[in-house]
This record gives C-alpha cells, structure tokens and sequence, in this order.
C-alpha cells in the first residue's frame, strides 16, 4: 500500500471524504519508509497546513522547492502556506518573485490583488489594477469590491462596468 501511485491518491480520497488523520497517517508512513514524489510531498504539506502544523508544513515546501525549483505549482503551494500562517506580506514577496520570473503568468497576478483584498489593503489592490498590467474581469472586480470598501461608490460603479464590458469581451472572442 505504500506505492507511490496508490498511497498519495488513498490519501487523496480519504482527504476529500474529510478523514484527514486517515490521509496524513498513510503519507507520514510512505514517507518514513523514504518512499515520496512530488505528489506525496503536495499532500503532506496540504495536510499538515490543514492541521495547523505549520512546522512540517514548511519543511515539506521546502523539500518541494528543492526538487521541483521550476514549477509554478510548487511555487503556488508556498503563498497558499503562506497564507495559512497569516503571513500576507510573505505571500505578496513569493508572489512578486514569481512575476518577475513568469511575467505572463496571470494566476499570480489575479493572486497578489486576491492577498491584497484580503489582508484589506484597497489602495493598492487599486493602484496595482490600474498599472496597466492587468486587464481581466476579476481585476476589475476586485477593483470595484475595494472601491466599495473605501467609501467611494462612483468609482466601483465604474469598476463594475469595466468589469462587465470586459466579461462580455472575453466571452464573445
């Protein structure tokens, strides 16, 4: 059972049906018995991010960087355990190497406005929507949600027709 195909997705499933100590029990073995892939190591850390056991959470994405230093998912993986510390900042500085490295890559920018909203700040979740590099309707969306939260109910209005007439852009291309 502690194949490198088979015990990753038993733990998959064990996970989504909400056995967690299930799922992080047979990875923890796999990887005692120094058996592990990239797959096994994702879960390990997402378990151990669910368990609030952040120790071996970062221990785990490090190992994942290591051995996989070029792959976006892996990177991906380091801001949501970022996040899961309650460490925005930290976040946003993965966020920002990653652009610099795969500038066209727009999952990290639609990400850094997502931690920008989130950890509340509006002005410059704003400022980065009208830097130009972003023109997708989430930004636009996100862009008027933070209008809203500054009081200024002209400006989202505005935003959220931006927000449509790029919707209806991107569904009749």
């Amino acid at each position: 059972l502690y194949s490198p195909v088979i015990a990753p997705e038993y733990s998959s499933v064990s996970l989504q049906l909400g056995r967690v100590e299930n799922a992080f029990q047979m990875i923890s073995r796999m990887h005692e018995k120094k058996i592990m892939n990239k797959k096994s190591l994702e879960l390990y850390r997402d378990i151990t991010i669910k368990l609030k056991l952040f120790e071996m959470s970062i221990v785990a994405q490090k190992q994942l960087q290591m051995l996989y230093r070029d792959d976006i998912s892996v990177r991906l993986g380091g801001v949501v355990l970022a996040l899961a510390m309650g460490k925005a900042d930290s976040a946003i500085t993965i966020i920002e190497k990653q652009l610099k490295k795969y500038p066209d890559e727009n999952q990290f920018r639609v990400l850094k406005l997502s931690v920008l909203y989130s950890k509340g700040d509006y002005k410059q979740l704003i400022k980065e929507c009208e830097s130009g590099t972003f023109s997708l309707p989430f930004g636009s969306l996100l862009k008027a949600r933070a209008y809203r939260k500054l009081g200024t109910k002209n400006a989202a209005i505005s935003a959220y027709k931006d927000a449509i007439f790029h919707t209806k852009k991107d569904t009749s291309d």
